[in-house]
């Protein structure tokens, strides 16, 4: 600084320039819901607001028994593949370089189906009296219970005597002749799952003699 009555008045100032840090306003998961099977990857990536904001860090909190993270990456998470069908939260939270979390997150809701692992009957022969029909699938016990995809697969080794059909979601088997057949069901969830039913048509007892 000069004056400028007497030039050889001089002073001199320091000024220090800081710079602007810009701050984390927000935090939006890519995917804020998902649903998957157990043992498969759910993406936790975010996006940052502003874009070009500095000075943090985010860290996933899960519960590490239904969640690990991911070898590939740090934003994918597997889901264990024993883990019970149900709706479970990640929660991401930004934290500033002093550790100190920042009041920022965004949750994820993951919904976890379970896959259909095995087929078993309540009955292993059944006997239909010829011209009956019958709603089939109620004999059919889906391991495990929660498991998401329950529709089923009927066939029958003889048209002839046992015939099956599907209406509305539900399968019926109609005694067509006496006989027996050998009724096979499928999990179309799981096409390993199967089970299978002897059934055995007779006539209707029209009367006993004396």
């Amino acid at each position: 600084i000069i004056a400028n009555e007497n030039p050889d008045v001089r002073a001199s100032i320091s000024v220090k320039v800081s710079a602007v840090v810009i701050k984390l306003e927000k935090l939006a998961l890519n995917t804020p819901e998902q649903t998957v099977y157990a043992g498969e990857a759910i993406d936790v990536a975010w996006t940052a607001t502003p874009a070009n904001a500095e000075a943090y860090t985010v860290k996933l909190e899960y519960n590490a028994d239904i969640f690990t993270v991911s070898a590939e990456s740090p934003t994918m998470l597997i889901v264990n593949p024993q883990a019970a069908a149900g709706e479970y939260t990640v929660i991401a939270k930004a934290y500033g370089q002093d550790g100190v979390e920042m009041g920022i997150s965004a949750t994820l809701k993951v919904t976890v189906w379970t896959h259909v692992s095995d087929l078993s009957l309540t009955e292993t022969s059944l006997t239909f009296v010829k011209g009956m029909k019958s709603v089939i699938d109620r004999y059919v016990k889906i391991i495990p219970e929660d498991a998401h995809d329950k529709r089923l697969i009927w066939t029958t080794s003889n048209e002839s005597v046992a015939s099956l059909s599907e209406s509305n979601g539900f399968w019926f088997i109609e005694a067509i002749s006496v006989g027996e057949a050998m009724l096979t069901v499928t999990s179309v969830d799981n096409p390993k799952a199967t089970a299978t039913l002897k059934v055995t048509i007779v006539i209707p007892l029209e009367g006993i003699e004396a």
